[in-house]
């Protein structure tokens, strides 16, 4: 019996000695399920009436009545997890005994062990060579007596598919009383008898199939992104293995998901971002993390407006230009006032000596980018202080039917005419006007204005800046002018700028 126990433990401390570790990320073995294992074996019967002093002693036919010591075991059982389980099992096997007293010869008794024992693997999620160890009991028939006791076992479980493992081990019955099995307890003995298959060779099955959870080998994205830019986001799992169905999902950190392998992703606003990936089935979820720092882009130099002021301005008179322009600084800003001359600044100031229509241009500038932008000036010339205040000019009077200008009306027309020629800010617009009870006073309105226009322009007002319109008969009620029919007929110069 000492044999047979040393045996049995040198067995299982090699199992878990030997062990290596052959993990990948595939889970090898289902847990919450069912299962059933079977197998065959070598017995081995140890106490008082042990046969043998050595092992190879049990395979003697010859003086164990041809007998060979065979056994069997099967076990129904539910595992709570890859690593743990509890299982209701039953062994049988043909068991060699010495003679005794009254029992001349070697023979043999097929005994029946029922046991019910749990089970802890090691590292039977992900190796695909788990060492297991059983503890727990048995009741045990056949022999002189019933018998019972603890079980313990060690062994190794190998994975052959998803559902499917086979499986080396070695079992030993410590029996108790001393002698139910033999009918023997001598005191120079043990107290106990044992009963073991070493080794059983055989195949397991669950009624579920092995779930493999995610697992995540890679992410990658860009460490660096510009608002607005588009980055690719990607993450390098266990396609293979993973249990299906599986939700692989992105989170930007920004308030924004994204899902599948490969996604993309804008970030708007600058800041430093942790992007996670996450892959989940119903055997687990994982995670990965991976930052992200979004600063705004390069700006280049854009101009928003240019003015100027004033505008009009008139020769000689200074005219202050200023901008405004966006981008990253520094900027440059160069100035061309469209007379020859230039200026720099975000605001610059000229005067232009002569009057004219000017072109200026500012043309804006910075590390990544450049623009222009441009403005059409009118410079007037240098006037006289009426030239910003007049607002009438003296009416032409004229004899009844008569388109003809009087000298009176010639004296005050040769003043309008000096203003107007000065003022070249001013057009004029002139307007005729005939009393009521003239002959034709349309086209009487229409001669007397025409001859101040060309009073006008005999003095020097260039036609493109006097308008002429005859407005026909005025009636007594609707003259602004003093009342009499000589007011009426008349022609208003009207200045306008």
């Amino acid at each position: 019996m000492t044999r047979t126990l040393t045996s049995f433990l040198l067995s299982i401390a090699l199992l878990f000695a030997f062990t290596v570790d052959t993990s990948d990320a595939q889970t090898k073995r289902a847990g919450d399920t069912f299962y059933i294992k079977a197998g065959v074996g070598l017995v081995d019967y140890a106490g008082e009436r042990s046969p043998t002093s050595g092992f190879g002693d049990i395979f003697d036919t010859e003086k164990f009545d041809e007998s060979f010591p065979f056994g069997f075991l099967g076990e129904f059982g539910y595992k709570f997890n890859p690593n743990f389980g509890i299982g209701l099992g039953v062994q049988y096997g043909d068991y060699q005994f010495a003679g005794g007293p009254g029992r001349p010869g070697l023979e043999s008794a097929g005994i029946t062990t029922a046991y019910l024992t749990g089970r802890l693997g090691l590292g039977a999620r992900s190796w695909t060579i788990s060492p297991y160890a059983d503890f727990g009991g048995h009741v045990s028939f056949g022999g002189e007596d019933t018998a019972f006791g603890p079980t313990v076992a060690g062994g190794f479980d190998i994975v052959v598919s998803r559902h499917t493992s086979l499986f080396v081990e070695a079992r030993s019955h410590l029996t108790f009383p001393g002698d139910a099995l033999d009918n023997l307890e001598q005191a120079d003995y043990d107290s106990f008898d044992a009963l073991t298959i070493m080794p059983a060779l055989g195949i397991s099955y669950t009624f579920q199939p092995a779930t493999t959870a995610p697992a995540i080998f890679a992410i990658d994205g860009p460490a660096e992104l510009d608002t607005g830019e588009s980055g690719t986001f990607s993450a390098t799992v266990n396609e293979d293995d993973v249990t299906r169905p599986v939700s692989y999902q992105w989170d930007f950190g920004d308030g924004s998901t994204g899902s599948g392998l490969l996604t993309t992703h804008t970030f708007n606003q600058e800041g430093q971002y942790e992007v996670t990936f996450t892959a989940s089935n119903e055997a687990g979820e994982v995670s990965e993390s991976l930052t992200v720092n979004v600063t705004d882009p390069p700006a280049p130099a854009r101009i928003a407006t240019i003015n100027a002021d004033p505008s009009p301005a008139t020769a000689g008179q200074e005219v202050t230009f200023t901008s405004n322009v966006r981008g990253d600084t520094p900027i440059t800003y160069e100035w061309d006032f469209g007379d020859g001359n230039t200026g720099t600044g975000e605001t610059a100031t000229h005067t232009f000596d002569e009057e004219g229509e000017y072109t200026v241009t500012l043309n804006a500038s910075n590390d990544v980018g450049d623009d222009s932008r441009s403005l059409t000036l009118m410079v007037e010339p240098d006037l006289p202080p009426i030239c910003g205040t007049v607002t009438e000019l003296n009416p032409a009077f004229f004899g009844v039917n008569s388109s003809t200008l009087t000298d009176e009306a010639r004296s005050a027309l040769e003043e309008n005419a000096e203003i107007l020629a000065e003022c070249t800010n001013l057009t004029v617009r002139v307007e005729g006007f005939a009393a009521a009870g003239e002959r034709n006073p349309d086209e009487l309105s229409q001669d007397r204005a025409q001859a101040v226009a060309d009073f006008y322009e005999e003095n020097d007002v260039p036609a493109d800046r006097i308008t002429v319109q005859g407005r026909g008969a005025i009636d007594d009620d609707t003259t602004t002018k003093k009342a009499g029919t000589e007011q009426q007929r008349r022609v208003d110069s009207i200045p306008q700028r």
